[in-house]
């Protein structure tokens, strides 16, 4: 799984756009060890006050969503409830930047954000 990107820009960090899906953990079995999963930027929906994701945590341990309003460490904040291992969740992301914060770095599974 990528690991948080401290790179400054214009090292390229993905975005999602309406439909458009990305694993911030592909296979936690061989991409182990990471606890802040890479960033992403949420590109707003065209004409909606706000945009949603919907977070799927196929992963053995539950992940803390956090979002930021610009891509430094320091400002991400969380954005509710935990989503427990095995649980999808819809999340508003009132800000672009979105990542994952994990307590205990997962072994198994995925975690897969859906811009929709």
């Amino acid at each position: 799984m990528p690991a948080y990107n401290t790179q400054p820009m214009p090292t390229p960090k993905p975005a999602l756009y309406t439909g458009d899906q990305i694993a911030l953990v592909n296979n936690a079995a061989s991409d182990s060890g990471v606890l802040a999963t890479e960033q992403v930027a949420i590109a707003p929906a065209p004409g909606d006050t706000a945009t949603y994701c919907t977070v799927f945590n196929s992963t053995n341990q539950a992940v803390q969503m956090q979002a930021a309003p610009s891509d430094s460490a320091s400002l991400y904040a969380s954005l509710g409830s935990s989503i427990a291992a095995g649980a999808l969740a819809t999340i508003s992301c009132a800000v672009p930047w979105v990542r994952g914060l994990f307590a205990t770095a997962p072994t198994t599974g995925s975690l897969v954000i859906y811009h929709g």
